[in-house]
């Protein structure tokens, strides 16, 4: 088994089946899992009827959140190399040939593709991956946005998992450890081509702003843990910060929470003062101070 393709589902029963399509082909070397973690929707009966027509595993387990559900995930798959594909999105139709043939090339246990951004009826393609040999320059790429990473268009060798996992503790951003562990220790090579579509969407996990403030820095310091990384990388942790404070302002500014946009704005600004260069970041913050008075 060369893939293993984990697609955690909770109350996206409405959305799961073009996810299960588009992986789901039946590819000898390919298995897909799919893990109804305690939705309170029809999932699981979704899930049912959509095993009579294609071939995945379906695991019901207690809701214990994304982190714990890919963790369980990774225990079941056989496969060398992992997908972790969110219930709202779906790969592309040559997805799998271009990722086996990736694979079989030219392995590294860390292998980045390009996405396609869908917003109603728009679509648009993710810039080209580019990477470099020295792990701390991928790393700062990654925390400063020059490098994208998104689930589904990512392969991660099993290897990645031997010493880490998803910490369930972390309600928000839990893939961001994870994929800071990957390119701070491991082989990494680009596959530029789009494998995935990521549906942007209002109710998304990824905007759940109760999530976003739960979470907080934690997921800086998760990231950072010397357990995982060297002494070189945890140098960037500061960087990392200052990201993370403007990361969670512009969640706050989007939810009208303009109090907390302007704290957070205000932090990122003091950790890294040329931040206030940033054209976006600035008027975001003025509006907030604005609105906040």
């Amino acid at each position: 088994m060369k893939i293993s393709i984990i697609i955690p589902c909770y109350n996206y029963g409405h959305l799961v089946e073009k996810a299960i399509a588009s992986a789901a082909t039946n590819h000898p070397e390919v298995e897909v899992i799919v893990l109804n973690d305690g939705s309170t929707d029809d999932s699981l009966n979704v899930l049912h009827t959509l095993s009579k027509y294609y071939n995945f595993v379906l695991i019901d387990k207690p809701n214990a959140g994304l982190s714990d559900t890919r963790n369980q995930g990774i225990n079941l798959a056989r496969g060398e190399y992992l997908i972790f594909l969110d219930a709202d999105d779906y790969l592309t139709t040559d997805a799998i040939t271009l990722c086996l043939n990736a694979i079989n090339n030219n392995p590294a246990q860390l292998i980045l593709a390009e996405h396609y951004n869908i917003v109603g009826q728009k679509r648009s393609k993710s810039k080209p991956i580019t990477l470099g040999s020295n792990h701390y320059n991928n790393v700062k790429r990654y925390i400063t946005k020059d490098l994208s990473i998104v689930n589904g268009g990512c392969l991660m060798h099993k290897d990645i998992f031997a010493t880490r996992r998803y910490n369930p503790a972390l309600s928000n951003s839990e893939d961001i450890p994870i994929f800071i562990h990957a390119l701070a220790n491991f082989s990494v090579k680009s596959l530029n081509k789009p494998i995935v579509s990521i549906v942007k969407h209002s109710d998304s996990l990824r905007h759940d702003i109760a999530a976003i403030l739960e979470t907080g820095t934690s997921i800086v310091d998760d990231s950072f843990d010397n357990q995982y990384i060297n002494d070189d990388i945890l140098t960037l942790k500061p960087l990392a910060l200052a990201h993370r404070y403007s990361s969670i302002g512009r969640a706050c500014y989007r939810a009208k929470m303009y109090k907390k946009s302007r704290h957070y704005y205000f932090m990122a600004i003091k950790s890294r003062p040329y931040f206030i260069f940033k054209e976006s970041l600035l008027k975001r913050f003025i509006i907030s101070t604005l609105k906040s008075v």
